[in-house]
């Protein structure tokens, strides 16, 4: 997660959670605020794609919706995040 947060700096999210599960073949998420709305980063790690959801409930609440998607290549750390890069600009241009 650090990898992410440090090749993300041109844009400026803020990063509020993330979480790793070694039980679910390594899927991961992590949450973040752009544009005063908040975003989820998914990693399907027996399905090998990256998800972007948009939570379309208020603060409190979380109601996500898949807005995108993006195919990874399995183990590759370098790709992952460059997919997550790639996927976030390409999805969240709007708000920048």
């Amino acid at each position: 997660m650090r990898d992410i947060v440090e090749r993300l700096p041109e844009i400026p999210v803020k990063f509020l959670a993330h979480y790793y599960s070694y039980e679910t073949m390594g899927s991961w998420w992590f949450t973040f605020m752009l544009g005063g709305e908040r975003f989820r980063v998914v990693l399907d790690g027996r399905d090998d794609f990256l998800r972007l959801d948009r939570n379309k409930a208020d603060r409190l609440r979380a109601d996500w919706e898949e807005i995108d998607q993006e195919p990874i290549a399995k183990g590759v750390d370098d790709e992952i995040i460059e997919a997550v890069i790639k996927l976030v600009k390409r999805t969240c241009s709007g708000l920048l």
